[in-house]
């Protein structure tokens, strides 16, 4: 079953008449004290890029807020930020410079097996520095699916693009991932 504020609900509501003991309540990791369904990971960097942040995911009542800061970004580039998995249970976990081309260079492409497919389009900003940091709600996941659909996002990544190589801008390329973590795991 989902974690999800509405489950835990129709839970407490058929478990009213028996006794909730302090194991139990602990037993329900990533719930924010106001029913929130919360996730974090920390930005590392791809293909050397230096790029670094933070994000956290909130879930509530059907809408999921991303709040993501990123650093290092290169300034006046536009740079797109994606939850990527698999969407069937399989984890998603940020691609090692293993997986890079000849060429050394990580592609979008050359991490599609660790990262996945692109399931919500959080952004496509143009930086005017080299620091990003927003804040979206989404309801829905780019194919039209409630965000809801995806189960417990700790199970996805979340990968920011934009990097020049060999002296052209290649928006595509991944600069940085963060693995999702819930709260208390």
């Amino acid at each position: 079953m989902r974690r999800t504020p509405r489950n835990w609900a129709i839970v407490a509501a058929a478990a009213a008449p028996v006794a909730v003991t302090t194991a139990a309540v602990a037993a329900q990791p990533a719930a924010a004290s106001n029913g929130a369904v919360v996730d974090h990971g920390t930005l590392v960097e791809l293909n050397h890029s230096g790029v670094h942040g933070v994000v956290t995911l909130v879930e509530r009542d059907g809408q999921l807020r991303v709040n993501l800061n990123a650093h290092g970004l290169e300034p006046g580039q536009m740079h797109m930020q994606h939850i990527h998995g698999f969407g069937n249970g399989t984890q998603a976990h940020c691609p090692d410079m293993s997986l890079a081309g000849p060429d050394g260079v990580l592609s979008f492409a050359d991490g599609l097996p660790a990262y996945g497919p692109v399931l919500i389009t959080l952004g496509h900003d143009v930086t005017p520095g080299s620091e990003l940091a927003d804040s979206r709600t989404f309801t829905s996941t780019d194919a039209g699916a409630a965000e809801t659909s995806l189960g417990a996002y700790d199970q996805y990544v979340i990968v920011v693009h934009g990097l020049t190589n060999a002296g052209t801008f290649d928006a595509s390329l991944p600069v940085a991932c963060a693995v999702l973590s819930s709260n208390g795991s």
